[in-house]
């Protein structure tokens, strides 16, 4: 893996950066080796991971890597195929806070006033609901499934988003190529999506990726509080069904180690992300 991401950073300009920011670069390679895993999930796992045994909760072995849990299925096959699931989960939570903030921060930061006013107070109503506690009434009231939970996770945590392009949008309005294009005749749209924000998204992107650790972690943490979705084989969902069963600890160990591991990738690669793409890093060493 060191060796093809080292090769790519040869010929991709934009990745030649990460050779300056250690942290960036771990987290790049942790979330591309996982990324290879869940893409390869039917040919490193060909059994799925719903096939049943009369082997329960069997200690790990040659036959089964990281041993079964109590319904005899495979818990290395099931991590595995994990992968998948937390990977959907983590890009769509992400994907729908950059929609859901980048349209509620630009507006009050360019228009300013009033509207500004108003739309900055809710930032702050939903900065001050505890999210996890919100995610469980939410849960407990419309079920478990698993885009329902992905769509209330991504508003929630959509208000980091806002206050970011807000305060990017207030500090680009006004410069002078904004001015100009102004003075030409470009509308309020046409400054916004062709001026400020093509300029002011870095840091959006760089909190989007720890804006994904953070969605694997409520998913997580939702699942075993037993509201997530029982139907699939997500990383959360193997830990709670190992709940009941302490003394097995390979139920749980290799689904957890998975979960630490793919949440510092994103925290890492996103301050790898804000090196790379901010300008004010370029000059300093990492």
């Amino acid at each position: 893996m060191m060796i093809v991401i080292t090769s790519l950073l040869r010929y991709v300009p934009v990745l030649q950066r990460f050779k300056k920011s250690r942290m960036g670069l771990i987290g790049l390679i942790i979330v591309l080796g996982w990324g290879i895993i869940a893409l390869s999930a039917p040919i490193l796992s060909p059994k799925g991971p719903y096939l049943q045994s009369d082997d329960y909760l069997l200690t790990p072995s040659h036959e089964h890597l990281s041993g079964t849990d109590h319904l005899g299925r495979d818990v290395f096959d099931r991590t595995i195929w994990g992968s998948r699931i937390s990977f959907i989960f983590a890009f769509g939570v992400a994907g729908l806070s950059v929609i859901i903030g980048v349209v509620l921060g630009a507006i009050p930061g360019y228009y300013g006033g009033r509207v500004d006013d108003v739309i900055s107070r809710s930032f702050e109503a939903f900065l001050v609901i505890p999210r996890i506690l919100l995610l469980i009434l939410v849960a407990a009231m419309f079920g478990s499934n698993i885009f329902l939970m992905m769509m209330f996770v991504g508003m929630v945590i959509w208000p980091t988003n806002a206050k970011i392009t807000r305060s990017q949008v207030l500090s680009i309005k006004n410069r002078v190529y904004v001015k100009a294009a102004r003075a030409s005749g470009v509308g309020a749209f046409g400054l916004l999506t062709g001026h400020i924000l093509p300029n002011g998204l870095y840091p959006v992107i760089a909190n989007s990726a720890l804006e994904m650790g953070l969605a694997i972690l409520l998913e997580a943490s939702l699942s075993f509080l037993g509201l997530g979705d029982p139907n699939l084989p997500s990383w959360g969902q193997i830990i709670f069904g190992g709940r009941l069963y302490l003394t097995s600890w390979w139920v749980s160990i290799l689904p957890g180690i998975a979960i630490t591991s793919l949440v510092l990738g994103f925290n890492f690669l996103g301050d790898g992300l804000n090196y790379i793409l901010n300008p004010r890093f370029q000059t300093r060493k990492a």
